[in-house]
Formats: structure tokens, sequence, C-alpha cells
């Protein structure tokens, strides 16, 4: 009879055990409850819709749209441990004429343990787990896709050689123990803080999408794994994923692709000095195809002189693309000294060199630019600009200079000349203009206007010829009370003369009012008119009011074109009506 009292604890200790997994959830399923006393809330619409349009020369066709959507959000005993999100959604077109087009769908997502625990056996599991599936469907066609996604970090770092051990875990509290031991004097048996690296954290996705329809058959699967740590001064990403693509009636191939990137970012004295690195190698390989690019921009800034008012800017970019026997590269050096020679006279001069490789051209440029800001009053600014340097076709240069009022009325004249290798043999040359306006001219009344005109020489052996263009643009807006009116437009002509003169032009003028009736309900209308050389003239008109009413919202729209050519004369309109109906709310 020995064995009864093990067969009774063999019954006893599973039913103990099963009283105290029972109460810990009991426990915190109360306490949960307490935190988060609504479980369960939900969300949807109910959307009506009519849309119709007519032209001169087609028939008019309407649509009448009803949207049903219904969602829930809730969790399971603890919204950090299971939490869930269900959307189902109902849409029918009726077209006249036409057929009636149904669409169906329903999506759920599942995320398990949002937030990892202090301790205890799901401490180190992966964390969130978040699990997804969607299906949608229409008359002719149908769509699914699911995926899962694992995530999986750790607030510990690894420690080597860490307070005498020589693979440990080593949280933050750790760290600053040893701190504190190794800068205390008194401490004679100082800690060894060895090498410590930080856990990335690590995340897997794979996610499959398929369409199923009487023509073609789709199927995606789409497998991604990347890790990610970010510092104080750096972030690393490590990432690979491949793509499978198949079914029936489309090609089957698989593409995949490798992202490595390492940024650094330092900042010294108060943050006014600092330096950037962004490096980065990415590989694709599509059919056999294999695609590499490693590219690095380093910027380096620095506040210099005797009051610290000047400025030194270094920047190295570079960039190296492989695709089977050809390649492709550029690297560029470039630095900025902004020097203020007094508070009133400010210099700044850069260099820019650059060479790389473009198939079987080799490209360089190197280029030195100086400009010179001198503010003569407080209304009054002069701006200097020079620049020359040498490329793979030849020689280029420029130089220009500017005048800057700022009253009541803002006016700025600018000049700028420039010579540029147009090929090998030919060059480019050109003058530019520009004249600008801005400021008040009333209470709350604000316009600008800039025109700009350019005069262009090509001295090309083959085919020279001379481009004139002239562009000015200009608004005018106006705030009265409720009302906003805005009045633009502009003018763009350009004529070349290369033995065939052509001359081109366009004028448009836009407007556009807005304003709100009552409490709610806003009224917007734009119109547009523009018309070419070519006697190609148009005209719109787009008047817009919604007005929301707590959860209801009510928009109507109309829209009317119209244009003229030289051979015929067409006119389209549309209306567009739309009620939605918003809900949400606890269900217990």
């Amino acid at each position: 009879m020995r064995f009864l009292p093990l067969l009774k604890n063999w019954l006893i200790t599973p039913f103990v055990m099963c009283i105290l997994f029972f109460s810990f959830f009991i426990s915190n399923y109360a306490y949960a409850q307490s935190l988060y006393p609504r479980q369960y809330t939900y969300n949807g619409l109910v959307g009506l819709s009519y849309e119709r349009y007519w032209s001169d020369t087609t028939d008019a066709v309407a649509k009448f749209t009803h949207d049903y959507r219904l969602g829930i959000d809730g969790f399971l005993l603890d919204p950090r441990l299971v939490s869930f999100t269900t959307v189902g959604n109902f849409t029918q077109d009726i077209y006249d004429p036409g057929d009636t087009i149904n669409y169906t769908g329903f999506m759920f997502n599942l995320d398990l343990l949002n937030q990892r625990p202090m301790s205890g056996l799901l401490f180190w599991a992966p964390q969130p787990v978040r699990l997804r599936y969607s299906h949608y469907t229409a008359n002719d066609y149908e769509n699914t896709n699911y995926g899962v996604s694992l995530s999986y970090s750790l607030p510990q770092r690894i420690g080597f050689f860490h307070n005498g051990r020589l693979v440990s875990f080593v949280g933050p509290g750790d760290i600053y123990r040893t701190y504190l031991n190794n800068n205390n004097n008194n401490n004679s048996n100082k800690r060894r803080k060895g090498l410590v690296v930080p856990f990335p954290t690590v995340v897997f996705d794979y996610d499959r999408y398929k369409y199923d329809s009487d023509a073609v058959n789709t199927d995606i699967g789409i497998y991604n794994i990347r890790g990610t740590e970010s510092t104080t001064h750096a972030s690393y990403l490590a990432a690979y994923e491949i793509r499978d693509y198949g079914g029936k009636g489309v090609r089957k191939y698989t593409f995949d692709e490798i992202d490595l990137r390492a940024d650094y970012r330092y900042s010294f004295n108060n943050s006014r000095d600092d330096f950037n690195s962004y490096n980065r190698y990415y590989r694709t390989t599509n059919e056999n195809i294999t695609q590499w690019t490693i590219s690095d921009n380093s910027y380096w800034r620095k506040v210099i002189g005797k009051n610290r008012r000047d400025l030194l800017l270094t920047s190295l970019t570079g960039i190296y693309t492989g695709l089977e026997d050809a390649e492709n590269y550029s690297v560029g050096l470039g630095s900025n000294y902004n020097k203020a020679l007094s508070p009133l006279v400010n210099n700044s001069v850069s260099i820019n060199v650059n060479y790389g490789k473009s198939g079987n051209h080799t490209l360089h440029s190197e280029i030195l630019r100086d400009d010179l800001f001198l503010r003569m009053s407080r209304s009054v600014n002069l701006g200097f600009r020079a620049n020359t340097g040498l490329n793979e076709n030849g020689p280029e240069y420029g130089f220009g200079t500017s005048v800057g009022l700022t009253r009541r009325i803002g006016t700025s004249f600018l000049y700028y000349f420039s010579s540029k290798p147009f090929s090998d043999k030919g060059r480019s040359t050109s003058h530019e203009f520009g004249l600008n306006f801005n400021g008040r001219i009333i209470r709350r009344m604000f316009f600008t206007l800039n025109n700009t005109y350019r005069l262009a020489s090509i001295s090309d052996p083959i085919a020279p010829y001379n481009e004139n263009t002239l562009t000015s643009t200009g608004n005018l807006s106006w705030y009265i009370t409720r009302y906003t009116f805005n009045l633009g437009g502009s003018y763009i002509e350009s004529s070349k003369k290369d033995g065939n003169d052509e001359k081109t032009w366009t004028e448009t003028i836009n407007t556009a009012i807005s304003t709100y009736l009552i409490r709610g309900m806003y009224l917007t209308t734009a119109a547009t008119w523009s018309k070419n050389n070519d006697a190609y003239t148009t005209v719109s008109v787009k008047p817009r009011l919604t007005w929301s009413i707590r959860k209801i919202l009510l928009a109507l729209e109309y829209d009317y074109y119209w244009n003229k050519t030289l051979s015929n004369e067409t006119t389209n309109q549309r209306v567009f009506m739309k009620l939605t109906r918003n809900f949400n709310g606890y269900l217990f």
C-alpha cells in the first residue's frame, strides 16, 4: 500500500498547480481590469455616395455606392499579453448604365507580448509577436494576405571579460555600478569593465500575397530578417530579404536584396561642432543579375575664429555601382569656409572636386566659388558672386551680383553671367536677370511678383542657336475676417532662333476663395484659366462644400472643365455627393 501516498501526491500536485496557475491569471486579470476597465471597443462607418460624369462627346455615367465597415479592438486577460484588431467591410457600387460590383473584406491582427515582463520565462521569449490576416473579394477576383512578425531584443548587453567573467549578460545597473567602483579611489579591488557589446534588435517578417482571378493567378512570398542597434553616437542596420514570385499566367522568378548601413554622429562644444557619416552597402539579385552599390556621405562642421563666428564645413561623398561587367562610380570632396569679416561683411569660399566614371566615360569637375555679402544699411544689402572651374569638356566660369531693399515693399535685383562647355567642342553662354517684389499692400493683403529673363547662346558646331526665356509669376493674398482670397498668374515665353525661328508662350490665371458659412460648414471654390500659342484654352471651376455635424460628414463637389482648340471644343462635368456617419464606443 506504499503506492497510495505516491498516487495521492501524483493526483494532488497537478491539482494544486492548476489552482495556483488559475489564481495567478485571475489575480492578474483582476489587476488588468482595474487598470483597463473597458476591454473591447468598436468603431466603424456607414457611407453613401453618388457620382455622375457627363460631357459633350460621351453619355452620362452614374455610380451609387454604399459602404459599411465595423471594427473591434480589444485584449485578452491583459493588453500587454494579447491584443487584437478585427475589421470587416462591405461595399457595393451600382453603375447606371452598367453592372453592380460587390466588395467584401475581412482583416484580423493579433499581437502577443506587447510589453516585456520584468522576469520569468517570457522575459527571454521573442516579443512582440504579430500575426495578420486579410481576405478581400469582388465579382471577378479574390485577394488573400497573411503574415507573421517576430521581434527579439534584450535590455541587457553582452559582456566579454566583464568583472572577471568570460561571457555574461550585463544590465544598465551593472554598468553604472562598475563605473562607480572604477572611479572610487577608496576601493582597492576595482572591477574590470571589459568589452560590453549591445544586443541588437532582430526582426523576422513573413508575408504571403495571393491574387486569384479568371485571367491570372499571382502568389508572392516575402521573407525578411533585419537587425538594428542604436547607441548615442551610432546606428546600425543589417537586412536580408527574399521575394518569390509565382502563380499561373505570370513569370516565376526570385528576387533577393542585402542592405547594410552604419551611421555615426558626434557633437562637440555644446553641439556647435558636429560630425556625421552615413555609409551603406546595398546588393540586389534578380534572375541571376546582380547589382551592388556602396556609398558614403560624411560631413564635418566646426565653428572657428576669434569670436567663434566663422564656420568651416567639409563634406566627402562617394558612390560605387556595379552591374555585371559595367561599373559606375563618383567621388566628391567639398569644403566651405564662411568668414565674418565684420558685423556687416561676410565672405564665403567653397571648393568642390568630383571625379567619376559612367560607362566608358570619365567625368571630373573642379569648382572654386566665392560669395561676398555686404549690409550697407538696415534696408540695403549687396551680394557678389564669382566662380571658376574645369570639367572634362573644358573650363567654365561665372560671376554675378545682387541688390536687396528690405522696406515695406521688398525689392531685389539679380544678375548672373555663366559660360560652360556644352560638349567637347561646343559652349553655352547665358545672361540671367531677375527682378522680384514682395510685401504688404494694405492690412492683411500681401503680394509677390517674380520676374526672370534669360538670354542663352549655344555655340554648337553642328546646330548653334540662341534662346531667350521670360518667366513672370505673381500672387496676391487677402485675408478678411472669415474669407480668404488668392489670385495668382504666370506668363512664360520662350523664343528660339536656329534658322527656323520658333516662339512659344503660356499664360495662366488662377484664383481661390475659401470661407466658413456656419459652424462646421466650409466652402472652397477654385478656378483656373490658361492659354498658349497654339490657341489651346482651358477653363476649370471646382467648388467644394463640406459640413461636419458631430460624427456626420456631408461633402458636395462639382467640377467643370472646358477645353478649346483650333478644331474642336469640349465640356466635361462631374457631380459628387457623399454622406458618412462614423461611430465608436465601448462594448463592455
